[in-house]
């Protein structure tokens, strides 16, 4: 029975939609699966998007995105998803403290909440900010879900290259509406 609610999950989060802009293999929705002790999640980026699972452990995230034909340190934008496990705490001051301790630790930011209008399909509540820097030319878009059970989500792309901004923000955009965190706080014995 657990081994059959665990390929339900599974294949649960390979059902996201195709995106078929201008006939273009890159803007299909692909689902990287990112999962731990007690979650599954699927994360949908267009299919011009890596992941590298080794980097992600070494620098203490759930998980790190890049731009094909690229690599994790030349990439133009990476999106970075950490989970946080709640301990209780209230969602709004999460990201409050998280907001706060960013801007202490890096000089020259700004943040800005943004009106984005993120409809998610599993009806999570997601709040975004913008972080900008006012001297160097990098900016970057932090969104925050309450996913429930035992886990708030931080999930962040940061974009080097304004000339790829609106694209970026595109396909930001698309992984916010169609990510889904199925398996949030749910321990698979076997």
């Amino acid at each position: 029975m657990r081994k059959l609610i665990l390929l339900f999950m599974f294949l649960s989060c390979f059902n996201i939609k195709n995106i078929n802009a201008q006939n273009s293999d890159n803007n299909e929705l692909l689902s990287f699966m990112v999962y731990g002790n007690d979650f599954l999640t699927s994360i949908a980026l267009p299919n011009k998007w890596n992941v590298d699972m080794n980097f992600a452990q070494r620098a203490g995230v759930n998980g790190f995105f890049y731009i094909r034909n690229y690599n994790i340190n030349t990439s133009p934008a990476v999106v970075i998803l950490s989970l946080e496990y709640n301990q209780d705490k209230i969602f709004e001051k999460w990201i409050d403290n998280n907001i706060n301790d960013f801007l202490e630790y890096y000089e020259n930011f700004s943040a800005e909440i943004m009106n984005w209008n993120i409809i998610n399909e599993n009806g999570y509540r997601i709040i975004v900010y913008k972080l900008q820097n006012q001297t160097v030319d990098i900016l970057q878009y932090s969104a925050y879900f309450n996913v429930g059970l035992n886990y708030f989500v931080n999930m962040y792309i940061t974009i080097k290259n304004q000339n790829i901004h609106d694209e970026m923000v595109n396909d930001f955009k698309m992984c916010l509406e169609n990510s889904r965190f199925t398996g949030i706080g749910v321990r698979v014995i076997e």
